[in-house]
């Protein structure tokens, strides 16, 4: 008899509870193939987030049996443990198929698990990589978490050491200073929305999160000698329109100098820290953005800037359009997708998910080192970390930004590679 197919999330409540028949197996195969599908997980999982910081070790040994069911409906051994966090990136073998985006931890095979017997037991496309990406994602469905978890042959999972600390530490947000052409300074985060100032001939309003620049008429020859400047602390981030349309997105302990109205010349604003571009497009008015000694010129285009000092290096990743770098007399054309390291080296396929990733409110780790990754931390939620062991591994995974930090060091702690002691804003690195 034809069987009706069914919906996608009375798959997924299926797979959840180990009740899929074989041809419902192949069916949520063949979904999770599909991006608008993968989408709809993702919107799922980032809904039931805020479930994971209540997790214990019974949670750990329940989701054991739970993956040790669809495993035997799979045809894979059991016992192959669970280890909830993110995913460490030593040697993984066969990702995920574009990952498991919205911060599922790389689901990998490390050593043929699922090689044999899986064929028989069910009619599912044979490929690994599909397999073990909707047992992640069922994996994290039982969790009730998009928090990041990876799948790894070896023994049970044995209870997660939590982070001790004394006092949370909150996520950072919108907050920023502007600084007017006269000095007076406005918080922007205890602003109230609409009008808070008048610069030259561009009225500057507050809508939302967003500070706008609107001309009012024709611009004065005199109006962009005047600057206006923007300065997010740690733990802030702030989005501005630009008075030609050109719109900016500023992370923590950024800042963006400019105009408050361009004039006939070139559109040229100053930056440090890191933002994200989209210039408006005025081919007859290049845009110009100083950073330091270097000069990226465009047109009309999206890219991001990282020009955090602690990060080493100014780094340039194009979106949309092309770019032009230059320092010290070298010279970088950029095409989308293409990163340049200062002006001098060329990235073909840099990761532009991980690049951009902070201003879709993710922490995007991809082999992320862990002073790579506390780098980002301490930008974000003010705190200082000491090293008491030295730690190397690294990170695969995605972390939302608005989480308070234990959450985060949680899943650190998770991968079993690292744990944390939390002293108000100071955190103790040591082994796990």
């Amino acid at each position: 008899m034809h069987q009706s197919k069914v919906s996608f999330k009375e798959l997924i409540d299926l797979l959840s509870s180990d009740q899929l028949s074989p041809e419902q197996h192949f069916q949520l195969a063949e979904m999770l193939d599909q991006p608008e599908y993968r989408a709809e997980l993702e919107e799922m999982l980032r809904h039931s987030y805020y479930h994971l910081a209540d997790r214990t070790a019974d949670s750990v040994e329940a989701a054991q049996g739970f993956l040790d069911a669809i495993r035997r409906r799979m045809g894979q051994p059991a016992e192959s443990g669970v280890g909830a966090g993110l995913g460490v990136g030593t040697g993984l073998g066969d990702a995920v198929d574009g990952g498991v985006s919205a911060g599922l931890g790389v689901a990998a095979d490390r050593g043929g698990v699922a090689d044999r017997g899986a064929e028989e037991a069910l009619a599912i496309v044979g490929i690994r990589r599909r397999r073990w990406y909707w047992v992640a994602a069922a994996a994290v469905l039982f969790f009730g978490s998009i928090g990041l978890y990876l799948l790894l042959p070896g023994k049970r999972a044995s209870p997660p050491v939590v982070a001790v600390h004394t006092r949370d530490v909150l996520p950072g947000g919108n907050k920023a200073i502007l600084v007017l052409a006269d000095k007076t300074t406005i918080s922007l985060d205890s602003a109230s929305s609409g009008t808070v100032a008048t610069q030259g001939q561009s009225n500057v309003f507050k809508s939302g999160h967003s500070l706008v620049y609107e001309p009012t008429e024709r611009v004065a020859p005199d109006t962009a000698m005047l600057f206006n400047t923007v300065i997010t602390p740690t733990g802030g981030q702030y989005h501005l329109v630009l008075s030609d349309g050109t719109k900016v997105w500023l992370d923590s302990r950024s800042s963006l100098q400019f105009p408050p109205a361009f004039g006939k010349g070139s559109r040229e604003v100053k930056m440090t820290g890191q933002a994200y571009f989209e210039v408006a497009d005025n081919p007859a008015h290049p845009f110009l953005v100083h950073v330091g000694d270097r000069t990226v010129s465009v047109l009309g285009t999206k890219f991001n800037i990282n020009a955090f000092p602690e990060e080493g290096m100014v780094k340039t990743t194009l979106a949309e359009g092309s770019v032009k770098v230059q320092s010290e007399g070298h010279v970088l054309l950029l095409h989308p997708g293409q990163q340049a390291m200062e002006s001098r080296q060329l990235v073909e396929h840099p990761d532009m998910e991980e690049t951009l990733a902070w201003k879709e409110g993710l922490f995007r780790f991809n082999n992320a080192t862990l002073p790579a990754v506390t780098r980002q931390l301490t930008r974000w939620y003010g705190v200082d970390f000491i090293y008491k062991d030295s730690v190397r591994a690294s990170f695969v995974g995605d972390v939302p930004r608005e989480v308070p930090l234990s959450r985060v060091l949680r899943l650190l702690e998770l991968t079993k590679h690292v744990r944390f002691d939390i002293n108000n804003k100071t955190i103790t690195i040591m082994k796990y």
